[in-house]
Formats: C-alpha cells, sequence, structure tokens
C-alpha cells in the first residue's frame, strides 16, 4: 500500500473514531425522550426511542473501534467529522419515526413518515432546522412522541450538534478551528470548551424565556414548549395544522421575538449578557441584519398594498420577520400570495440571518461583503472605467481581503448549488418554476417555508435532492467541497 493510501485510511479511521462519539447525542436523546413518550401512554413511541438509543451505542461503538486515535486532526478531517457527524446522527433520527410509523393505522400522519425516504427527510429537515416537512397541514394528527422528535431535533440542531462534537476535539488550536466551522469568526470565550457551554447557557436561557412567555397566551403548555425549542432554533417545526395562524396575534409576536434572537450572532447575545452594549451598537452586522429587516418589511407593506392590500398587515409583519430569520414558520397559506410578496420572501430567504447563529442562508455579514464590493465595483466604473472593460487594467489601490473573498466564494457556491438543484428538480415533479425555485431556496437556506410543493407523493429522488440541499444548507457547502475536492490532495496533520 502506498503512503499516499495509508494516510488517505488513516484520515477515514480517524473521522470514524469522532462520529462514533458523535453517535452519543442520538442515543442521549432516545433515553431523554423515551420518559416523556411512556407519560403520554405511547408505549411505540417509548420503545423507537429506546431501540434509537441502542442503535446509536452500537453504530458509535463500531465506528468508534474501527477509527484510531490521533493527537493531531487536520482542518480537512474537522470538515469531514462535521459533515458526516451531521449525517450519522441524521440517519439515526429516522428509527423514531420509521418505527412509531409503521405501527400506526393506515393512511395516519404517523404512517407517512413509515416511509424511509420520508422518515430521512423529516430528520434532516429537524437537525438541520429547515422546516420542511412531509406532514404539512396534518402536525396536529402526530402523536406525541413525534411531535417531541421533531421540536427536540431541531432544538439540538440549532447550535447543540457542533458544540457537542467539538467537546471531543482535544487540542485547543484545532477545537478553535471547529467554533470557527460552527460559529464563524466568532469565539465568546478564550477556553473553547468555556465557550460551548457558554453558548448552551444562552441557548437554554433564550429557550425558557420564550416558553414561558408564550404559555400565558393561547397556547397550551405542551404547544409552548414545542414551539419555543423551534422558535429559537429558527427551525419552524410545528404541533398544529396551520403553524402560526392557530394562535393569537400575542403569541406570534413572542414567536417572532424568539426569532429574532436565534438569528442574532451568538457573540451580541455575550455582549448583551456582559453589558457591553457600546460594542453591541459598534457591530456593523447586526446594523445590517436590523436594517435589512426594516427594509423587507417596509418593500412587503408597499408591494401589498400596490396590488390591493389582500394580506393583513400583522401576517405580512410576521412572514417578513419568519423569512429573513430563515424559519419556516407561516400565519397562512402561502400559494395564495402573490408573486412579488413571494420574490421577497425568496430573496429574504437567500440572505438569512447573522454569522454565529442558528439561522440559515447566505448570512448577512456575506450579503454585506457582496453589496459593499459592488458599490467599489460601481464607484470604480465612474472613475477608472477601462479597469472594469480592460482585464488587462487593475487599478493599484483595488485589494480584496480574505474575507471578502470568502463572501464572493460562498455566494458563488450557493447561487451555483442552487440553480444545480432547481435544474434537477425540474425533471422530476411538475409544477411551476417558481413553486420549485421557492421550496429550493428553503431548502438550501434552511428556512422551511414552503409553496405546496413539498408533499408525501414526492419521489424518493425529489425528495433525496431536497435533502441534500438541507444538508449542504446546514454545512454552508464548503465542508462538502472540501470532502469532495480531499482524494486529489495529500493532506498532513497540522502542528
Amino acid at each position: 500500500m502506498s503512503n499516499k493510501a495509508l494516510l488517505r485510511l488513516q484520515d477515514v479511521q480517524t473521522v470514524a473514531r469522532y462520529c462514533g462519539l458523535s453517535a452519543l447525542i442520538p442515543a442521549g436523546m432516545g433515553l431523554l425522550s423515551a420518559p416523556l413518550a411512556w407519560s403520554f401512554g405511547e408505549k411505540t413511541g417509548a420503545v423507537g426511542f429506546l431501540m434509537m438509543s441502542a442503535i446509536s451505542l452500537a453504530t458509535g461503538g463500531l465506528l468508534y473501534i474501527c477509527g484510531i486515535r490521533r493527537v493531531l486532526v487536520n482542518h480537512y478531517q474537522i470538515f469531514w467529522i462535521i459533515s458526516f457527524s451531521w449525517l450519522v446522527i441524521s440517519l439515526l433520527g429516522t428509527v423514531p419515526f420509521m418505527y412509531v410509523g409503521a405501527a400506526a393505522p393506515a393512511g395516519s400522519a404517523d404512517a407517512v413518515l413509515a416511509q424511509w425516504s420520508s422518515a430521512l427527510f423529516e430528520s434532516v429537515s429537524g437537525f438541520t432546522t429547515t422546516g420542511l416537512t412531509m406532514v404539512a397541514g396534518r402536525e396536529a394528527e402526530l402523536g406525541h412522541s413525534l411531535q417531541w422528535w421533531r421540536s427536540f431535533s431541531q432544538w439540538i440542531g440549532g447550535i447543540g450538534i457542533i458544540m457537542a462534537v467539538m467537546m471531543f476535539i482535544f487540542s485547543h488550536r484545532q477545537s478553535r478551528a471547529m467554533v470557527h466551522v460552527a460559529l464563524g469568526s466568532v469565539i465568546l470565550r478564550e477556553s473553547v470548551h468555556e465557550t460551548a457551554l457558554r453558548v448552551w447557557a444562552i441557548y437554554t436561557v433564550y429557550t425558557v424565556v420564550i416558553v414561558g412567555l408564550l404559555i400565558p397566551t393561547d397556547m397550551g403548555a405542551w404547544q409552548a414548549v414545542n414551539y419555543g425549542m423551534t422558535a429559537i432554533s429558527t427551525g419552524g417545526f410545528g404541533v398544529t395544522g396551520n403553524s402560526l395562524g392557530d394562535f393569537s396575534r400575542t403569541a406570534q409576536a413572542i414567536t417572532m421575538l424568539g426569532l429574532i434572537l436565534g438569528a442574532l450572532s451568538f457573540a451580541a447575545h455575550q455582549r448583551a449578557f456582559t453589558r457591553q452594549f457600546a460594542k453591541i451598537a459598534e457591530n456593523s452586522e447586526l446594523r445590517w441584519f436590523l436594517a435589512s429587516m426594516l427594509i423587507l418589511i417596509g418593500a412587503m407593506f408597499i408591494s401589498d398594498l400596490a396590488l390591493g392590500g389582500n394580506q393583513a398587515w400583522p401576517d405580512v409583519l410576521f412572514q417578513s420577520v419568519t423569512s429573513l430569520t430563515t424559519a419556516g414558520f407561516s400565519t397562512g397559506e402561502l400559494s395564495s400570495w402573490s408573486l412579488p410578496l413571494l420574490m421577497l420572501i425568496i430573496l429574504a430567504m437567500v440572505i438569512g440571518g447573522c454569522e454565529g447563529s442558528a439561522a440559515g442562508g447566505i448570512k448577512i455579514s456575506r450579503f454585506r461583503r457582496v453589496l459593499l464590493e459592488l458599490g467599489n465595483a460601481l464607484r470604480m466604473l465612474r472613475t477608472e472605467p477601462e479597469a472594469i472593460t480592460d482585464p488587462e487594467v487593475v487599478p493599484e489601490h483595488f485589494e480584496l481581503d480574505n474575507r471578502m473573498l470568502q463572501a464572493l466564494f460562498l455566494t458563488a457556491l450557493w447561487v451555483l448549488t442552487l440553480i444545480t438543484g432547481v435544474f434537477l428538480l425540474s425533471f422530476m415533479v411538475d409544477a411551476p418554476l417558481l413553486q420549485i425555485i421557492f421550496d429550493a431556496v428553503s431548502a438550501l437556506g434552511i428556512v422551511g417555508l414552503s409553496s405546496g410543493l413539498t408533499q408525501p407523493d414526492l419521489s424518493p429522488a425529489a425528495k433525496g435532492i431536497l435533502t441534500l440541499m438541507m444538508w449542504l444548507g446546514r454545512l454552508e457547502i464548503i465542508p462538502i467541497l472540501a470532502i469532495v475536492l480531499a482524494p486529489f490532495y495529500l493532506h498532513k496533520p497540522e502542528d
């Protein structure tokens, strides 16, 4: 065996070891969920959770044994660990859906998720905090076990998976690299383990606050817990058939608060908790996010008024917030909304929330950098037009920093991935192009809003494309690209 092949095998073994450790996450989630299912008298759900825990422990143990322990892990292996950990966890997360669905009466909402492609779709949608679902409009018919599992998977997926996997990377420098992949450039504390604990504390406190605010509204305690968990994670799974449209405007407003908190950088939350309000005010990303939200709301209201004011203003406000924060909640049927409003929602889903948050999209920080570079190009066109029309002419002051290059690169990858997904889906579904684009953007932006395309009768291939896009959107594409390119290069462990 060549030295290069040997190193590739060692890479696989290293990744297998850490993916095996990540299987402890669904194992623990199953053990926590089984008593809850039992308390509702749903023995099938309890058995399904315990079965998932057993399978997760067996799978994790096998991967761990097959792996090797290496003190140093290079950056490419961190990409692999993150990418495949999310995949392993999502695959294991299908067990409760399939087990409960198989035991449910034919035609019931639970039974819809007995099919493997639907169960995988639902699990990936949960752990990636997307919110697209195979039981749209029938969420209230699900048993408590699956309602809980969908919400719990989104709450854990909001930030917990990467934070938990990070704890298994022992090198300080390597852990910082994983935090960078998970939270962008955000480092909340000097110690990465302290960072993980601080993120979890902030996340939990906000969840408790939102749930506490929702309980006194017209939501029951069970609904408040589920919607509180999926709001702070900007997930969008619900437990009622009409999402937030079944509840009062007060409940919707509280949910919007949770969505905005979930879409803000955890660094901003940390500064708020430590009363560093001046630094919060100086944060350009936060200002751009709030400004973008106000502009979007204004554009939505003006467009709706120009078309006759067919939508109630609270619905327009709510849909503006939920689309920019990349949550899948709605207050009505989007398929009846006008074309201009749907196009604005698509744009908002592409932009997304802040870097280092639970939100998806290309992120507001990258959107800002791309717009700034476009502004520079326009100024250059006015002052030095030859620099735009002649590729041989490069102005002396022209320079792209690394952050700008990253923003342009990821934006280009995002658009290319979206076009590819829309192209493939157009062969598989018989639907208007806008409807395909809307759900494709929703999947890649890990948003969860649907124009009605996502249904149980989709072909397994179409479900597979949307599932892949949700996975790519959660990982922001670059780790997957690194995995694809890795076999062509030799990567030595970092010092």
